[in-house]
């Protein structure tokens, strides 16, 4: 979160929000004294739009792309997709999004949106991939992790279960039953401790009593 003039924290999960910042929870912030700037910098980074205070709010709107393509590439191993990243950067390609799935090999979406011409020349690219629609729903998990695609051979070693990685953004979700550790290779994972919804309320029953703002749990 960057203060003055910083976005409100607004659990920007996801990939169109990765990208362009959630379309309606995008606030420019103008704080009126630098002290409470960093104040509210400290106090609610990470908050999730739960608490703040804003004195001047701007609304940006990311226009509605005039065409849409997505692309499958199916059962990839490890290097596959590391290829695969490699040559997106290597065309300079923009997707809005990739995403991966992994089970016992990787399936990978990627989604083109945009002005259509722009969209067409990128498509060209990668005309050996098929279309496919976007998967359903939004991917989730008990554990969220963090790694490089050239991580991705220690990732299925570490995790020995399905995982949803998304490679322009190196993080990732999975359901594991025992807990892990990615320090070996550098990445990370962390999960919610069941003790943070009570100390989130406690913290806002203080700093929020009316409950102006909305609420996380």
């Amino acid at each position: 979160m960057n203060v003055p003039g910083g976005p409100k924290p607004a659990a920007s999960a996801g990939w169109i929000q990765a990208i362009f910042a959630p379309q309606r929870r995008f606030l420019g912030l103008v704080p009126r004294l630098a002290p409470l700037a960093e104040w509210r910098a400290s106090s609610t980074c990470g908050s999730r739009g739960t608490l703040g205070m804003i004195a001047t709010a701007t609304f940006r709107v990311h226009p509605v792309p005039e065409e849409t393509v997505t692309l499958l590439a199916r059962g990839l191993e490890a290097a596959g997709v590391i290829e695969l990243v490699r040559k997106v950067r290597r065309f300079q390609l923009e997707p809005a999004a990739m995403m991966a799935h992994y089970e016992t090999d990787y399936d990978v979406w990627i989604r083109l949106e945009g002005f259509r011409a722009g969209v067409r020349a990128q498509r060209e690219k990668l005309r050996d991939l098929a279309e496919a629609p976007w998967p359903a729903g939004e991917p989730s998990g008990s554990v969220r992790f963090g790694a490089l695609p050239t991580q991705l051979p220690q990732v299925e070693q570490t995790l020995k279960a399905p995982f949803w990685w998304y490679p322009t953004l190196g993080l990732g979700l999975a359901n594991a039953a025992d807990p892990v550790s990615f320090a070996a290779f550098g990445g990370w994972a962390g999960s919610p401790s069941p003790a943070l919804p009570t100390l989130h309320q406690a913290v806002k029953s203080r700093l929020d009593p009316d409950t102006r703002l909305p609420r996380l749990w």
